[in-house]
């Protein structure tokens, strides 16, 4: 017999507590190592083109190779999380990451090396999707948006700039080979470190493991009692078991959100992870020095954090439908002021705004937004389908980006990249729903179709 927990409720009305603190913990450590690893690329892009390892061309099949594999890896994460867990998901992907990490370190050639990196974007596909949906489904819907912000200021915010020290610091001295390592053995001791990563009751209840669920409920509100007494749940009902295929989401009324969120992420995908990564590289081509070109890369990282830090603020005071319209409307207006910049000084100074901009629209966009958009018995599925339409973006950015480079220069590249921006920017203030402070049951209600809280099963 299927037990109803009332999971969704019960989760709300807790308080921050060790529990959440150390779940945020383990997220947010996968995250960072995660972010440094996409980050990286942009170095080590430069750096082998600098040492003749390889070619202009074959930058982009390195560039390439990631997201094909995060491609891949996000829509793995999304089939098996829903059907097997989110924890089962999270660990098996950190394991091909950090194992894949490490055979690229030692690439015999610019071959093998774009192969080893498609590997580690499965695992980089599956860390995304899986990482944010998992934390999102423990917190609370009042402060969701600033909690899942914390650990995008610790991924993003930390991680981009760190790696740009990183790679100033070590790729002169030791070579590009070891960018791989440092993520590997992190990877290796997050993964041991996740062994008892407790997973979603959400999830755990909506599979009709009833008692598993209330199994970490009881931990989590026996840590809360010992913060302050506890009021109770709201009522609930269980609901009719229904199977629920991956063809719901281009039903009505989910495809709306499923267009909403794919277009989120090709505009994420062509501009933080298609224009981003090649930052060095043009700057290379255009004959600076690597370690000149890391360190241009490496201020205009730190507008990463600035805003992190800006959505840490506003994701639960103004939301993140508006955050995001005025954030990729902003990314259309600098990238075509970006080229027009000459003199160093202003250069950055765009070059900043321009990587805020775009890092908001992913703290915004990917960790918040996407894993709220969808009931749990489909989110990995409907997160997944997102993120893959910003890294098949993402794939085939670098060759288009690279004959408008050829041609047009930046100017070429960063008007495309601001013409998507318009248009996106658009669709989400036409289309777009509002998530802030609102239960993840409720807003996963309107879009189902079937009463919630619901007891499903995936096919």
């Amino acid at each position: 017999m299927r037990t109803f927990v009332n999971a969704g409720a019960r989760l709300d009305r807790l308080p921050m507590t060790p529990f959440h603190r150390r779940l945020m913990w383990l997220v947010g450590l996968g995250m960072v190592c995660d972010t440094f690893d996409l980050a990286l690329q942009s170095g080590v892009a430069g750096a082998v083109l600098a040492d003749k390892f390889s070619t202009f061309a074959q930058v982009g099949y390195f560039i390439s190779a990631t997201f094909a594999g995060m491609t891949v890896g996000a829509t793995m994460a999304g089939i098996v999380g829903d059907r097997f867990g989110r924890r089962f998901s999270y660990q098996f992907n950190l394991l091909i990451f950090g194992l894949a990490s490490f055979a690229a370190a030692m690439a015999p050639s610019m071959t093998w090396l774009i192969v080893f990196r498609g590997l580690i974007g499965v695992g980089l596909g599956a860390e995304i999707v899986v990482g944010y949906s998992l934390i999102s489904e423990f917190m609370p819907p009042a402060k969701r948006g600033r909690l899942v912000s914390t650990i995008v200021l610790g991924a993003i915010g930390f991680s981009s700039p760190v790696t740009f020290v990183a790679s100033i610091l070590i790729i002169p001295a030791f070579g590009w080979r070891w960018m791989f390592v440092l993520p590997a053995v992190g990877a290796m001791i997050i993964w041991y470190m996740r062994k008892d990563l407790p997973e979603s009751p959400r999830w755990l209840e909506s599979m009709g493991r009833g008692e598993e669920a209330e199994a970490v409920l009881t931990a989590m509100e026996a840590s809360a009692r010992s913060i302050a007494p506890l009021a109770p749940a709201p009522a609930g009902a269980p609901a009719q078991t229904v199977a629920v295929p991956f063809s719901i989401l281009f039903t009505a009324p989910v495809i709306r959100r499923t267009l909403l969120i794919i277009a989120v992420n090709i505009a994420i995908g062509a501009g933080s992870y298609g224009f981003g990564a090649f930052i060095p590289t043009f700057f290379v081509k255009q004959g600076m020095s690597i370690t000149k070109s890391l360190s241009f890369g490496m201020v205009m990282a730190f507008g990463s954090t600035a805003a992190t830090i800006l959505a840490w603020f506003i994701a639960d005071r103004i939301g993140r439908k508006w955050g995001l319209v005025c954030s990729t409307f902003a990314t259309a207006v600098l990238g075509l002021m970006y080229p027009m910049m000459h003199e160093p000084l202003y250069l950055m100074a765009t070059g900043f705004l321009l990587f805020m901009s775009m890092a908001f629209q992913m703290a915004m966009g990917v960790a918040i937004y996407a894993a709220e958009l969808f009931p749990t018995v489909y989110r990995l599925r409907g997160n997944a389908i997102g993120n893959a339409a910003g890294r098949i973006t993402s794939m085939a950015a670098p060759y288009a980006k690279l004959p408008l480079f050829d041609h047009f220069g930046v100017g070429g590249v960063t008007a495309a990249l601001a013409g998507l921006s318009v248009a996106v920017s658009a669709f989400v203030a036409v289309f777009g729903i509002e998530t802030r402070r609102r239960s993840l049951e409720m807003i996963g209600a309107e879009a189902a179709e079937i009463p919630l809280p619901a007891v499903a099963v995936s096919d």
